[in-house]
């Protein structure tokens, strides 16, 4: 993460949040997303290969379209080996009131690389929800929360212990009566990234 992201194009650039209904026959698709991938079925892979991952940078437990593996290993020069910054530019302190954060360390420049680490776990966005009867908005939640908790719960059993700890540890702050522990920690520490590999 480079400081300023968030107030470039890229940060900016508008997600559709249509909800789609398709009517199969007897079965109703409803989707909250645009996703190119969302009729493809997916997968659990490992990415980088752990045969080609440096052990100092990492992997992470993907659930995703064969199409997208693909295209992310025909990346020019993947696996890339992550930059480090020369010094550590954050700290994480207690905030009265607020609970744990990561605050400046120092004086940090617009483009300074703050961070850089693979993720625990990459997985769509939003599903797709298949039913005989025409679920409410709620219902389609409930449903794809579900679907998360579950496709966390099978990455989390590909994790080396170390890794698993490290999601475990990860703060969960979803509340909502929706959400599983699994999939509130994704909510709470992921970010969604669209229409960044096409293929």
């Amino acid at each position: 993460m480079r400081r300023g992201f968030l107030n470039s194009n890229k940060s900016k650039a508008k997600v559709p949040d249509s909800t789609q209904v398709k009517n199969n026959g007897s079965v109703i698709e409803r989707s909250l997303s645009n996703d190119t991938y969302t009729k493809e079925r997916r997968i659990m892979t490992t990415l980088p290969p752990k045969a080609l991952a440096n052990p100092h940078d990492g992997w992470a437990e993907c659930f995703i379209p064969p199409s997208m593996e693909k295209a992310i290993l025909a990346l020019p020069g993947f696996p890339d080996a992550l930059q480090r910054p020369l010094q550590r530019t954050y700290s994480f302190v207690d905030v009265l009131g607020k609970g744990r954060g990561m605050i400046a360390a120092c004086k940090i420049q617009s483009g300074d690389l703050i961070l850089e680490e693979r993720p625990l776990v990459v997985g769509p966005t939003d599903w797709t929800v298949r039913t005989s009867v025409l679920p409410s908005l709620l219902q389609v939640e409930r449903m794809q929360a579900t679907q998360e908790e579950q496709m966390v719960h099978a990455a989390l059993q590909r994790m080396t212990p170390e890794y698993r700890k490290a999601f475990e540890d990860l703060l969960n702050s979803r509340k909502d009566g929706i959400s599983g522990p699994l999939r509130g920690r994704c909510k709470t520490n992921g970010f969604a990234l669209r229409n960044i590999i096409n293929g």
